[in-house]
């Protein structure tokens, strides 16, 4: 599957610009040259794209670069259970372990839209909106609108560095050519000046361009790859597809020469605009020509999908990392950093002083969330005498999720259990539930994600590590209640086997659901 764009930052040049001096780089075997065009792709004439955002390394480089005792399907296993250890089996990003799956078992994705054009990946994450030329106007693209407000500005910055006659003494990566083979269809004159690569930030370009830079670096764009692209007079580069589908790439029109200069995306056909950004789904096949008297520039912007979720990102950037170090060695140090990144899931015993530092905000964040009333409950009762019901002498247990923050650590979610009995007036002792006696079922409470930290994780994180320490209190069902409407929430609990049950309280919210899961079967 494609894991992330551009080449390793020790490859110096990114993008369509392919690597400078040789293309055995370190980052050549990742790069699109090692895959083979398919069928459908070869019968259309179609090649593969020198400028694909690199769609990682294929089956061919995991055989060749792996250490001689490490097969190829058993480094392809350990990938696998890497991830999974990772990222709570498939629950927290199901869409990319698919993705990986489909990569291993050489699938690929090939639709003819009709109107449309025909899409060809072999790194797809289903699901994810198909169009040839989205919308910029959509949802997720706000970044660029306020990257395309910046264009004079970036242009005014770019002629004066690229009118510096004495630039290339001054150490730079400037104006790289394409020099690999499978480049050929770009033309010998295709440059482009790299400002991004990966995610990383070139030191030496980025201090030329700190104008531009910052622009990105303010709005947090969402982009793997940055860089300025210059198209001859008299030039095209051939049809062919990226094969991956959850990148895009944007191109913000800066010095637009009159005339026959246009790309065609799937079925459509455009011209640049001067100051104007348009954005592509390279997974469909497109082409450009200029047929002008003069260079075309653009800066040209390698982004995610918007439709990719933050942890599917990680995700996705924790696979590049195990198959850029293609050992054991290199899957522990890629699933390393992966957890770094993701935080952690604690006991509040074991970190008193940060779970009690903010209980008031965190009250506060989750009655807004819901918004409900929890009085009913007690919960100012209960939070003021925490660790109260949830405490381990009493049968309960609770936990906290911290991910990293510019001061360290941050606590940015919760969860606990508590025995069941004694808490539900709608059964005594010697009554049962889904056929459990009532002393060994549990309930699970507070599960909460700071707003700004959603979609991370972390609620999954903290319920999977919740249903591994139910067993060791002696728990043999865990029961919970959800309102209908959180729909986020009861989509987890699915996913993690919990059932619908009988009521088991007497809660007056509307819209309340009640689940069960027998400890140990957790999906």
């Amino acid at each position: 599957m494609a894991l992330a764009v551009g080449a390793p930052p020790a490859c110096r040049g990114g993008g369509h610009a392919g690597c400078q001096g040789t293309t055995r780089c370190a980052g050549a075997a990742v790069r699109p040259g090692r895959r083979r065009v398919p069928a459908a792709a070869a019968r259309r004439g179609l090649t593969p794209s020198a400028g694909v955002p690199a769609v990682g390394p294929d089956l061919e480089f995991l055989r060749s670069a792996a250490p001689a005792t490490l097969s190829q399907e058993e480094l392809g296993k350990a990938v696998e259970e890497a991830f999974e250890e990772t990222f709570w089996g498939a629950l927290a990003a199901p869409r990319v372990l698919d993705s990986y799956r489909r990569l291993l078992a050489g699938r690929e994705y090939e639709r003819h839209w009709p109107g449309l054009g025909l899409q060809v990946a072999n790194s797809y994450i289903k699901g994810l909106t198909a169009a040839p030329l989205p919308d910029i106007q959509a949802p997720g693209y706000e970044w660029l609108l306020a990257v395309e407000q910046q264009a004079d500005a970036i242009l005014r910055e770019f002629r004066e560095v690229t009118a510096d006659a004495e630039l290339a003494a001054k150490g730079n990566n400037i104006w790289v050519p394409a020099v690999r083979g499978d480049a050929a269809g770009y033309g010998d004159d295709w440059r482009t000046l790299v400002l991004q690569d990966r995610g990383h930030w070139d030191p030496d370009n980025a201090r030329l361009f700190p104008r531009t830079v910052q622009v990105f670096q303010d709005l947090k764009a969402p982009t793997l790859e940055v860089f300025f692209a210059r198209q001859p007079a008299g030039t095209g580069i051939k049809s062919h597809t990226d094969y991956v589908n959850f990148i895009q790439t944007s191109h913000l029109g800066l010095d637009i020469p009159a005339g026959d200069c246009w790309f065609k995306v799937g079925d459509h056909v455009r011209q640049w605009e001067q100051g104007r950004a348009v954005v592509w789904d390279t997974s469909f096949v497109h082409e450009t020509f200029n047929g002008a008297d003069r260079d075309r520039i653009v800066l040209i912007m390698r982004h995610w999908h918007p439709e990719v979720k933050p942890l599917e990102r990680r995700a996705v950037g924790f696979l590049f990392d195990c198959l850029d170090a293609p050992s054991l060695e290199g899957i522990r140090a890629a699933q390393a950093r992966a957890q770094a990144r993701l935080g952690s899931v604690a006991h509040a015993g074991g970190k008193a002083a940060k779970a009690t530092k903010g209980k008031g905000k965190k009250r506060g964040a989750t009655g807004e969330w819901l918004g409900e009333d929890l009085g009913f409950q007690g919960i100012e009762r209960e939070l003021a005498s925490l660790p109260g019901s949830y405490a381990a002498e009493a049968g309960g247990s609770m936990l906290l999720a911290y991910a990293a923050s510019g001061s360290g650590e941050e606590c940015i979610g919760a969860v606990a259990l508590r025995r069941l009995a004694g808490h539900t007036p709608t059964l005594g002792e010697g009554d049962a539930v889904a056929g459990v006696p009532l002393a060994e079922v549990c309930e699970m409470k507070r599960l909460f994600v700071l707003e700004g930290h959603h979609g991370l994780g972390a609620g999954a994180a903290l319920v999977r590590a919740l249903l591994t320490a139910a067993p060791l209190l002696g728990y043999r069902l865990m029961v919970l209640d959800t309102l209908e409407r959180l729909s986020g929430a009861n989509r987890l609990y699915s996913r993690l086997g919990f059932q619908p049950c009988k009521r088991y309280n007497d809660c007056p919210l509307p819209g309340v659901l009640y689940f069960a899961l027998q400890l140990g079967t957790a999906t």
